[in-house]
């Protein structure tokens, strides 16, 4: 395999300018809120180990904690075509190559690792996440001993000069993975300091790893909802008491820390009462039932602190006035958000819905807004009205969102308006069941 990633540890300006444009758009899809952020230091030789759940929207989420210029590692399978290889590579993405590449690429990430180790040569991080591949569940999956690997080969592939390495657990928790507008909370964990293993690594280097991955292991755990069995009642109950206490206005930490012991609490009551379990199954059922009967998921019970001073004629008759407006926006958009869609509706997998439709949007919108200035120009031929017009194409998508966000706010509670009695009857004889 060629060298083909020589600069990828050096920073580029190129990047920088991308980077920003992508954490704006970014932090305007998720509120994102951080823990711990503050604790790491940037002069620190780091690898960050990060759950996986959301596809693309991991990493993004990730980079956008940072200024610096971290290197990800990537499934190689996605570096297959050459002009997706240079970009990525241009976006600081390396392939790691697996036992299904075939047995004859492996030898390929050696090379990769040392450019790894160039990477934190210069003090830029690495990112990696450890479960090899996404999946849309609220646990951690059995981790990969990869990062185990460059970790110790570049701690001590210099006998002369040791060089020391921390790893940062991070773990990412979405309220919903693909609504606009939720929460992100991204915890950082106390890093896990490579040297700590030195003794154990002299003695034996395959104990030194799975002492290592274990500790990583419970790290992640402790900072990530992790609901040990694949249930989907355990995970519904915990998005429902998040949204009611996002309803009353507590922090997401707080209510991170609230879930995880909601979870405890209803695995325990799986395990020790399974009669009073398929109870509370039953009930979660209905709660669902009637929630997917209005279109609404558990998220949007966060809307009903507003339900009884929310104005809605007022707002109405906002979306009345500026309905004019409105027109020139969707007119205005209709083809990129035409392109966009049509690429949604071919997805195979549905944990990339978020990822494709953020990436689309930095991506497609620019590119015709560009080309209907450009055939605008052709046709008016006034460069000041087209620049005029250029600039009235972000804006337009701005208010169009907004337009949008505001009916389907106005949408949701007046389905949470008509289900409030019931609702609030199932949430009542949850609680009564988990005794809480």
């Amino acid at each position: 395999m060629k060298n083909q990633d020589t600069n990828i540890d050096k920073n580029s300006v190129a990047y920088s300018v991308l980077k920003g444009y992508v954490d704006f758009c970014f932090k305007r899809f998720y509120k994102v809120r951080y823990t711990n952020k503050e604790s790491i230091n940037p002069n620190d030789t780091v690898i960050f180990a990060c759950n996986h759940q959301n596809a693309l929207m991991d990493a993004l989420g990730l980079l956008s904690a940072f200024k610096w210029q971290p290197v990800f590692l990537a499934r190689s399978d996605i570096f297959r075509q050459k002009t997706v290889a240079r970009i990525l590579r241009f976006l600081k993405l390396l392939p790691v190559y697996r036992i299904r590449d075939g047995y004859d690429k492996l030898a390929n990430n050696n090379q990769i690792f040392e450019q790894t180790f160039s990477v934190l040569d210069n003090h830029n991080p690495i990112a990696l996440f450890p479960e090899g591949n996404h999946v849309g569940q609220r646990r951690l999956r059995t981790l990969k001993k990869g990062i185990a690997r460059i970790a110790f080969n570049y701690r001590h592939q210099n006998p002369g000069k040791k060089k020391d390495i921390k790893i940062i657990p991070t773990g990412l928790n979405y309220a919903h993975y693909h609504k606009p507008g939720s929460e992100l909370l991204i915890r950082f964990n106390a890093p896990i300091t490579l040297s700590d293993f030195d003794n154990s690594y002299a003695l034996n280097p395959a104990t030194a790893v799975n002492q290592f991955m274990s500790e990583l292991d419970k790290k992640l755990k402790e900072i990530i909802l992790h609901i040990k069995e694949d249930s989907s009642t355990i995970e519904f109950i915990s998005d429902l008491y998040a949204a009611a206490l996002h309803r009353e206005g507590e922090a997401a930490e707080t209510v991170f820390q609230r879930q995880k012991q909601l979870i405890l609490i209803t695995e325990n009551l799986k395990k020790q009462q399974p009669e009073r379990f398929s109870e509370l199954e039953t009930e979660v059922k209905a709660t669902r039932e009637l929630l997917q009967a209005y279109h609404l998921c558990t998220n949007d019970i966060a809307l009903t602190k507003d339900l009884t001073s929310y104005r809605k004629p007022m707002e109405y008759i906002k979306l009345l006035i500026t309905f004019p407006a409105y027109i020139y926006a969707f007119l205005q958009n209709l083809i990129p958000w035409w392109v966009l869609n049509n690429l949604l509706i071919k997805l195979k997998d549905p944990h990339f819905k978020s990822s494709v439709f953020l990436v689309g949007t930095i991506l497609i919108y620019p590119i015709i807004h560009a080309l209907q200035t450009l055939l605008f120009y052709l046709i008016s031929g006034s460069s000041v009205l087209s620049v005029a017009y250029l600039i009235s194409l972000p804006i337009s998508y701005i208010f169009k969102t907004w337009w949008d966000n505001k009916k389907g706010i106005l949408k949701t509670m007046g389905n949470l308006s008509a289900i409030a009695g019931p609702l609030q009857k199932h949430f009542t004889d949850i609680t009564r069941i988990l005794n809480l």
